[in-house]
């Protein structure tokens, strides 16, 4: 009676877990989106939960997980969800496709490729906040 919630619950942060995680050779830029990273601190705050937000921008895959779309970070093979429901755990907001964020991006980006996508996203990024 008392295990059973605390029990649902590990099983369900087990799916955002990422073992035997490897980075594919080359993605298809058609299923790649950009996203920033936000959670909702455990922290104590006077006014509730605080939500926490990256300016950093991720390369997540698009995956079709029982007719829910989630996303694999692709460089670490965290997945994420739109929302969350727990504390701490990482949700994708300002999703973006690839292509949009990035219109010169090639169809297939091998994964050394990526590291130069994304730093060009976040540099891209870093220009529109300083002005």
């Amino acid at each position: 009676m008392f295990g059973k919630k605390k029990d649902k619950q590990k099983n369900d942060l087990q799916s955002f877990k990422s073992e035997k995680y490897q980075m594919k050779e080359s993605y298809n830029a058609e299923n790649l989106v950009v996203a920033n990273l936000e959670y909702i601190s455990s922290n104590a705050s006077p006014y509730g939960p605080v939500v926490k937000k990256t300016t950093q921008k991720y390369i997540f895959e698009v995956l079709n997980e029982n007719n829910k779309e989630r996303y694999r970070e692709v460089f670490t093979g965290f997945i994420a969800d739109s929302e969350s429901h727990y504390f701490d755990l990482p949700y994708v907001v300002n999703i973006t496709a690839l292509e949009e964020q990035l219109p010169s991006v090639a169809n297939s980006i091998s994964k050394y490729g990526l590291l130069l996508v994304l730093n060009e996203i976040n540099n891209n990024n870093t220009r529109k906040l300083k002005k």
